[in-house]
């Protein structure tokens, strides 16, 4: 994954769940997501890192935030007409920070395979 990097510590991000694990003798820091997580705790996330003289101190931080008001702007600002079932599954995916998205794009390519029917079937 990462060839020709040194550190003892590499941040990444990007995949929407924070994690700290050891990969080959480096600490592989996920930074979490602040706009949309997606490990079921719809929250603010990030990570802090500290330089510390004993070493690097790495704390996942989750901030609540009105999550209601949130999903209610995807309604109110027209996002939804104008995107209709992706913007749908957007929409579930903020309000209970998980997998909608990906899910359904998985079915429809098994359902397009079988059906032979297009991408706007599923605005019906």
């Amino acid at each position: 994954m990462f060839p020709d990097v040194n550190a003892e510590i590499i941040v990444r991000g990007h995949n929407h769940v924070g994690a700290l694990r050891v990969w080959q003798g480096r600490r592989l820091v996920t930074a979490g997501s602040v706009g949309l997580p997606l490990d079921g705790n719809p929250s603010a996330q990030y990570a802090l890192l500290e330089r510390r003289t004993m070493g690097w101190q790495i704390e996942h931080v989750a901030v609540r935030y009105d999550v209601a008001a949130a999903v209610e702007r995807f309604e109110r600002s027209g996002y939804l007409a104008a995107t209709g079932v992706i913007g749908r599954l957007y929409q579930l995916e903020v309000a209970t920070a998980s997998f909608h998205i990906v899910p359904f794009l998985l079915a429809y390519q098994r359902w397009n395979a079988q059906e032979r029917s297009g991408f706007g079937t599923a605005y019906e």
